[in-house]
């Protein structure tokens, strides 16, 4: 996967999201989402389908696309 962060940032400030939020949604600490979020620590598939899912978030297939697998 090549995530971009950057493109991250910009799709959970669109939807009105903090970090915070964000790690609630996907079930982990604060620490953890920010450094995911920071590219220090991987998303996991698992992850990405949570985003994809939740209602809040609605992650969309180009959306996935660009964030994690444009190179």
């Amino acid at each position: 996967m090549a995530y971009n962060p950057t493109e991250f940032k910009i799709m959970r400030i669109k939807r009105n999201l903090n970090q915070k939020q964000m790690a609630k949604i996907l079930k982990m600490s604060y620490i953890n989402y920010n450094l995911k979020e920071n590219g220090k620590r991987p998303f996991s598939l698992e992850d990405i389908d949570k985003l994809k899912k939740n209602e809040e978030v609605l992650l969309t297939n180009p959306e996935i696309l660009t964030i994690f697998f444009n190179d």
